[in-house]
């Protein structure tokens, strides 16, 4: 099992296999915090040879040196179906950034993880950059 691709992204859509992705980026800018972001997620997981039977699909984000206190997480049962070629696509609507910092996404079927994805959250200086 293996992640093909992950990109965190202004909008993900999955149509009937089909994945959009527009806008990949690394790193968000806020113009103040706590911050409401939206942004998408895509993913596409090679799953070939994998018994799924009562496993589940796992994400989550948190913030860099606090692991434990999740800022998301959503979980979906796998099903037979999934037994190929598994493509995600999500949009995130108005998560709280309550800090600048360093946050990660990760990607795990039941406790085995798959990746961990790093991306910044930053402060929109007084010029409009980052």
């Amino acid at each position: 099992m293996e992640v093909e691709l992950f990109a965190l992204c202004d909008y993900a859509v999955n149509n009937g296999g089909k994945l959009t992705i527009v806008g990949t980026f690394d790193t968000l800018t806020a113009p103040k915090f706590p911050w409401r972001a939206y942004f998408g997620v895509a993913v596409k997981l090679d799953m070939e040879g994998e018994p799924l039977v009562g496993r589940s699909f796992n994400m989550y984000i948190y913030r860099e040196g606090d692991k434990e206190n999740r800022i998301f997480e959503a979980r979906t049962p796998l099903e037979p179906k999934d037994a190929e070629k598994m493509v995600l696509a999500g949009n995130i609507k108005g998560l709280i950034f309550g800090e600048p910092a360093r946050y990660h996404y990760v990607l795990a079927v039941d406790d085995n993880l798959l990746g961990d994805y790093e991306f910044n959250v930053v402060l929109k200086d007084e010029d409009g950059k980052q």
